[in-house]
């Protein structure tokens, strides 16, 4: 059988083993916990990159779209012209041939 004072040696090791390990483990939680931390604070800081990127690339876009939707109607303009001066010449045309054969002999 063992004494009182082996026991509380015994009881005293064992704490003193449970109290290292406790730490050990808080350390490693700490560790893991401030990777955590700084995998997330890059991982943020990529993510507001790629957010800025593509609200560059949107803007760009969208001014792309103003130019484009410009030209667009410009060219609808020229279409129109192009289209009134057809109808002039088919017109101009028309009478020709028919003052033409009052000509003719």
């Amino acid at each position: 059988m063992l004494g009182s004072g082996t026991l509380g040696v015994i009881i005293v090791g064992v704490l003193q083993y449970l109290g290292n390990k406790h730490g050990k483990l808080e350390d490693e939680y700490r560790n893991l916990y401030q990777e955590v931390k700084e995998e997330l604070k890059a991982y943020k800081a990529e993510h507001e990159k790629v957010e800025d990127d593509l609200e560059k690339e949107v803007s760009e876009l969208k001014a792309t779209v103003i130019e484009k939707d410009r030209e667009i109607s410009e060219l609808k303009g020229i279409l129109r012209e192009a289209k009134k001066t057809i109808s002039e010449y088919k017109r101009l045309i028309r009478e020709d041939e028919k003052n033409g054969s009052n000509y003719k002999s």
